[in-house]
């Protein structure tokens, strides 16, 4: 494995990547692509300044990361480099064997649903290895949790607008005819 570092990366932020290079370096070896570059980003203005927590490029063999060290982005994009593949069943499939063999046993479950709810080809994946089908909740911006959690956060705003619409008596200028709008 090949590690190739942002010029002017402190050492500080290089130290919290030291425990997954080396992790990483095993893991590389175990599973026969030694041969890779991993490039570790930092963006001193903005640590999410790519737009991505990492990308897995086929063609130059090269997995990149950024943002904050995490073993299972490692391995997500590893398992793209495997299979050439996007979010495939197959892509998912092989994720949750390298879960499996390299994260503590309640880690890789967590990280195996957390593929399912994420990527639909995931739940695929998901049933095909544990024979359960999950239920459609917990994942992702739309999730009914999370609409839940919003509306819970803004009742108050909801329901001073709920009382100013039943208790306003003139139109607005948008809804008589000739108002603009």
């Amino acid at each position: 494995m090949y590690v190739n570092v942002t010029i002017g990366m402190p050492d500080d932020i290089l130290r919290r990547w030291n425990s997954l290079t080396s992790w990483g370096e095993r893991v590389l070896k175990a599973e026969g692509a030694d041969d890779l570059n991993v490039t570790l980003h930092w963006h001193p203005e903005n640590p999410w300044a790519c737009g991505v927590v990492g990308r897995a490029h086929y063609d130059f063999a090269e997995l990149e990361l950024c943002g904050t060290p995490s073993y299972a982005t490692f391995l997500h994009e590893l398992a793209h480099h495997e299979t050439q593949d996007g979010h495939s069943v197959r892509w998912a499939s092989r994720l949750m064997e390298l879960h499996a063999r390299w994260l503590p046993k309640r880690r890789a479950l967590r990280a195996d649903r957390s593929v399912a709810f994420y990527y639909p080809l995931g739940r695929r994946a998901y049933q095909l290895r544990y024979g359960v089908k999950l239920p459609r909740t917990g994942g992702g911006r739309d999730s009914k949790a999370v609409r839940k959690r919003k509306g819970f956060r803004y009742r108050s705003r909801i329901a001073a607008a709920k009382t100013f619409e039943r208790q306003r008596t003139k139109p607005y200028t948008w809804e008589m005819p000739g108002g603009l709008g």
